[in-house]
């Protein structure tokens, strides 16, 4: 998968968040905040929108470091198969420290 195709899939996942995630994120679902929502999701550049899914919003630290994030992306075949990728390399990293 190109980085680029990567970034438009999740934007658009990230654009069809449900309404429960916009009010527990932004305390309502109104036409003003999705507006907002998009508005903010579509400022991100395509590295911008993948390190929001490879980045802990608690800690920081990234699931996936740079020296593997073009493996993953180019052996990715969707966003959900990114995402799957990505925990499963955050997972096999952790089990070796």
């Amino acid at each position: 998968m190109k980085r680029h195709d990567l970034a438009c899939e999740l934007r658009h996942r990230q654009m069809n968040l449900s309404d429960d995630h916009l009010i527990q994120t932004y305390g309502d679902c109104s036409r003003r905040s999705r507006r907002w929502h998009r508005s903010v999701v579509n400022r991100l550049s395509d590295i911008e929108v993948i390190d929001c899914y490879l980045t802990c919003p608690c800690c920081g630290e990234r699931q996936v470091e740079d020296d593997l994030l073009n493996t993953v992306i180019d052996l990715s075949v969707s966003a959900d198969h990114f995402i799957e990728l990505a925990g499963l390399v955050s997972h096999l990293r952790g089990d070796r420290s």
